[in-house]
């Protein structure tokens, strides 16, 4: 009866349609109404994109409470995301099965074939979700030891500020509120614990001339030259940074990674270029973050702006970082870790390749692990599912953690 329940809930989550970028109001809702209904005190925190998260707790307030994390977003169901799990896998993702290249089913309709429940979301990360509002009516009714806290964000799919916002808000180290003994973010691991995962920063060095038609070249300023010069500059410190940092056989590739993803010009006709770009991509180790790479980028794009603006005052030269994710690590040491390891179907810690609200925990001092239903290989891709079996696990997994956990 649990697990049908379980998957009801996961039925009518899915049906929802929650893709990020369309206003999610009736999941909030649906969500809402039932841990109000199991007790809970439910507040809505509106983020930037308009939707809102959901901070909800219950039990007593004299100890630090136990957070449980995650998501409600989804991807669009329109194309597959070249973000998908395979790419995120730490084996080569050319010896697994390629993912289906368009939905076999309405993606918003969950479909149960062969111990398997399939659509949009199932395994990222609205599985787990379901089994927390599964768990949140197991613990209406108990005398907990501690306050339970279930986060659950709107935009981890974009650009995660909702949860940024949240922590800062409730556990701001300045307000004397005791932190969390942590956190259990709920991301599709196999049910795996994963300590680690590497961070991501993106930018862009744009360089602006000065065209003039194809015959008088003599008119133009070049921005090409000049922005040829920044990347090889770049990856001369780039280089020495990747050759000095210790490889992590945790994960794969065991060490941080900095790749020019674009490399482009803005053209207008049968005119000479105005501006030319490119773009760059680190996925770094944890507790490495490239910021003397970064920092010498900056040092020497502002001594080329001032070398073309002496040319040109309307040229320019900029950098830009236009995303960043944090990295997570814990050690394998940590009791919270350990304790909640435990409680698993592997004790065994694994690092991961793909981004969670991990690192935001971490950053304001919360210990945290990730553990949750499905596979990684089947987020963002059509045919998305999650098997039913993962989701008894979890389920029985977060019963454990009730005992471990919120029992004196």
């Amino acid at each position: 009866m649990e697990l049908e329940k379980t998957i009801k809930y996961l039925k009518n989550l899915v049906s929802l349609e929650s893709v990020t970028s369309n206003d999610n109001a009736k999941i909030v809702s649906y969500i809402g109404s039932i841990l109000e209904s199991n007790s809970f005190k439910v507040e809505l925190i509106k983020a930037p994109n308009g939707n809102s998260s959901i901070y909800a707790e219950i039990g007593p307030s004299d100890k630090p409470p136990l957070i449980f994390s995650g998501h409600y977003d989804v991807v669009p169901a329109d194309s597959q995301s070249m973000h998908s799990g395979r790419w995120c896998y730490t084996e080569n993702p050319e010896t697994l099965d390629t993912p289906a290249k368009k939905w076999t089913n309405d993606p918003h309709t969950c479909v149960e074939k062969d111990g398997k429940i399939y659509g949009r979301g199932t395994c990222d990360m609205l599985g787990a979700i379901a089994t927390l509002l599964n768990f949140s009516s197991e613990i209406a009714t108990k005398n907990l030891a501690r306050k339970v806290v279930f986060i659950i964000t709107c935009d981890e799919e974009t650009d995660m500020q909702s949860i940024k916002y949240i922590l800062a808000k409730k556990f701001d180290s300045k307000s004397g509120t005791a932190l969390p003994i942590g956190a259990i973010i709920m991301e599709p691991t196999n049910m795996h614990p994963v300590i680690a995962h590497r961070g991501v920063v993106a930018g862009k060095i744009t360089v602006k001339g000065k065209f003039s038609h194809v015959s008088r070249p003599d008119l133009m300023i070049d921005p090409i030259e000049p922005l040829l010069d920044i990347l090889s500059y770049f990856k001369l410190h780039t280089a020495k940074y990747l050759n000095e940092e210790m490889a992590d056989e945790g994960f794969i590739p065991q060490q941080s990674q900095m790749t020019i993803y674009s490399l482009k010009t803005h053209e207008k006709g049968r005119n000479t270029p105005e501006i030319a770009e490119f773009g760059y991509v680190f996925h770094y180790l944890p507790d490495n973050y490239p910021s003397e790479c970064l920092e010498k980028l900056d040092e020497y794009v502002r001594s080329k702006n001032t070398d073309i603006k002496n040319i040109n005052a309307q040229s320019s030269i900029t950098h830009e970082i236009d995303f960043k994710m944090d990295s997570f690590s814990t050690p394998d040491t940590s009791t919270f870790a350990n304790k909640v390891a435990s409680h698993t179907i592997s004790a065994k810690f694994k690092k991961v390749g793909f981004f969670t609200e991990a690192g935001h925990f971490q950053n304001v001092g919360i210990p945290v692990t990730i553990v949750g239903p499905g596979s990684i290989l089947q987020a963002h891709t059509p045919d998305e599912f999650v098997e039913v079996s993962q989701l008894d696990q979890s389920l029985n997994f977060l019963k454990n953690i009730y005992k471990g956990f919120l029992i004196e």
